[in-house]
This record gives C-alpha cells, sequence and structure tokens, in this order.
C-alpha cells in the first residue's frame, strides 16, 4: 500500500504544480520541498494538497 500512497500523492503533486504553473527547477520528488521559504506552497496550497491527497486515498484506496 505504501508504493500507492506514494504515487497518489506524486499525482496529485504533478496535478498542483500544473494547475497553480509552479517553478520546478529540480523537478518533481519525494524529496521536494512543499512549504517554508524555499517550498513551492503557500498555505491555501498545502491545504488543497492535502485535501487532493485525501481524497485520491479515497477513491483509489477506499479508504476514509
Amino acid at each position: 500500500m505504501n508504493a500507492q500512497v506514494d504515487d497518489i500523492v506524486m499525482r496529485c503533486m504533478r496535478d498542483m504544480a500544473e494547475r497553480y504553473t509552479l517553478k520546478l527547477d529540480n523537478g518533481l520528488s519525494r524529496d521536494t520541498l512543499l512549504f517554508g521559504d524555499a517550498g513551492l506552497l503557500d498555505s491555501v496550497g498545502l491545504v488543497s494538497l492535502i485535501v487532493a491527497i485525501e481524497q485520491e486515498i479515497e477513491n483509489d484506496l477506499g479508504v476514509s
């Protein structure tokens, strides 16, 4: 299940990057900083990402 969750998280991160036209100079990986001074997302973006991940986990894995 961990690989499935990793896939969901990366898919949601890619969707957010496209939706908000985020600069991904170093690509997107598990090491990408999401928030903070050097992060990609502001607080609203981070909350949106968390909600998207939560919805995808429920849809794909049936876990709520």
